[in-house]
């Protein structure tokens, strides 16, 4: 039943214009946090990798910083982020926050990404 559903939505294009429509929605709130994050840590926070795909960014801190400690400041505050260092294995670890942006709707965005700077300046970690 639900394939049969779902096969009927995309018959009718339905999904395609869902997919078009979120594409706008993503790209729009990704450049509101690109612009955040560029006016008040920098330019240097963002990879110079970083792409347009994808529903998360890499925002990176000084290397001196305990990310984690940044992650759960900000969980405190009703800001969900995942600390880069846990990814990484080894002794090269590099420090920073992954960034979701995709369900946080666009008025959230700047007022979540303030409560994340000040987690970032508590803990000293500015790029």
């Amino acid at each position: 039943m639900t394939q049969a559903a779902l096969a009927e939505l995309i018959r009718q294009g339905h999904y395609a214009s869902h997919i078009r429509r979120m594409r706008l929605i993503y790209a729009r709130r990704r450049s509101a946090l690109v612009a955040l994050v560029q006016a008040h840590l920098g330019a240097q926070a963002l990879p110079s990798h970083a792409s347009n795909a994808g529903l998360h960014l890499v925002l990176s801190l000084g290397d001196h910083c305990d990310d984690v400690a940044i992650a759960d400041d900000a969980a405190r505050h009703g800001v969900l982020t995942r600390a880069l260092s846990r990814y990484y294995t080894g002794k090269r670890v590099r420090r920073g926050l992954l960034l979701g942006y995709a369900c946080v709707e666009d008025e959230d965005i700047a007022p979540a990404f303030f409560r994340l700077l000040q987690s970032i300046d508590r803990h000293g970690g500015r790029p």
